[in-house]
């Protein structure tokens, strides 16, 4: 077979012709009909001929390795040429399919809206309550935040709006057996207060009762001692007036005490009287 590089059809000549003919080509209003189709039609011509390039040049690559290097790069060349129009083509397309779904979503806004507010309540409420709760950073859910959604995206949203609603309520039900939890220890704590409070009140009166009755029955002692010190002394001063009667009764006095004696026993004193003194230096 004659290796020919040149054997590739179209020519580079006429890929240009064909690429600079297809950039005339644009499509200023997406929903133009004719316009989408016109750029389809150009770009699977492109396409059309693109691949027509590759297999010619799978058929010449077959024949030599050199060949087959020379064929690659100028197939490189050739769809170089051509591809980066594709591309833009391809890219109008897309954009125009996009803005096409993205507008056809807006009829399906309220809907959307409702599903959410069915999770959330009201949405920048609910935002703002789990942003630093349960979201660090939660992102605004805006109408062209959802616009921009397909379907499955949209079904993720609310599976993910669902989770973060029961997370946020889980938070809630905490916040509020710990509000339980510590009206309950203040309680306790108060009623622990009332307790010894009362506690120190009831010692306070066990004191002061027992203080008092203390006070009253040394108050006792104290008159039955004062009465018995009193009849102590009565009957001491009884005694000692019935003592000095029987000495001057015997004639001891305080003129004659050196002549008498007297010996004090348990039960009784005896009085020892000197009757004579007899001087034997006289006899």
């Amino acid at each position: 077979m004659e290796l020919d590089i040149e054997k590739f059809s179209p020519t580079r000549a006429e890929l240009a012709g064909l690429v600079e003919k297809s950039k005339t080509i644009d499509l200023s209003d997406p929903f133009d009909d004719m316009q989408l189709a016109k750029v389809k039609v150009e770009r699977a011509g492109l396409r059309s001929t693109r691949t027509a390039i590759t297999r010619r040049g799978k058929e010449l690559r077959d024949d030599a390795l050199a060949f087959q290097r020379a064929v690659i790069a100028t197939e490189r060349d050739l769809i170089a040429i051509i591809e980066p129009e594709e591309d833009r083509l391809a890219a109008l397309i897309d954009g125009a399919v996009a803005t096409r779904e993205r507008e056809a979503r807006r009829d399906m806004l309220p809907k959307r809206w409702e599903r959410i507010k069915a999770i959330t309540g009201d949405v920048d409420e609910f935002m703002t309550f789990v942003h630093g709760k349960v979201l660090s950073d939660p992102n605004p859910i805006t109408e062209e935040y959802l616009l921009d959604m397909d379907g499955p995206t949209f079904e993720g949203l609310l599976n993910f709006l669902l989770t973060t609603k029961n997370a946020a309520d889980a938070f809630v039900i905490r916040e509020r057996e710990a509000v339980v939890r510590e009206k309950e220890e203040q309680q306790r704590k108060e009623e622990e207060i009332r307790a010894h409070e009362e506690q120190a009140r009831k010692e306070e009166r066990e004191r002061m009762e027992s203080e008092q009755k203390e006070a009253e029955a040394r108050a006792v002692r104290e008159k039955e001692e004062k009465e018995l010190r009193a009849e102590e002394d009565r009957l001491r001063q009884e005694h000692e007036a019935a003592f000095q009667a029987f000495l001057r009764d015997h004639g001891c006095n305080p003129d004659t005490a050196q002549d008498f004696k007297i010996d004090h026993h348990a039960n009784e004193v005896v009085l020892w009287k000197k009757v004579a003194v007899f001087n034997k230096a006289e006899q």
